[in-house]
């Protein structure tokens, strides 16, 4: 998802800078990663979760129920 599409889906009309630190942190704790790593804020830059984001997904998921 992009930062856009990423506001919306949270119920956000843009994306604020409380969205780019939550993003940041995602990063920095390898839960998602840049599809352009090279290229931080190039303008079709996406997020995709990596491994450890989808098990810990699955970890929240599972203590909800």
């Amino acid at each position: 998802m992009s930062r856009l599409e990423l506001s919306e889906y949270l119920g956000q009309k843009k994306v604020s800078g409380q969205l780019n630190k939550i993003i940041q942190k995602l990063i920095s704790d390898k839960l998602v990663e840049r599809t352009i790593p090279d290229v931080p804020n190039h303008p079709a830059q996406k997020f995709v979760l990596t491994r450890k984001g989808i098990a810990f997904l699955a970890i929240i998921k599972n203590e909800c129920q």
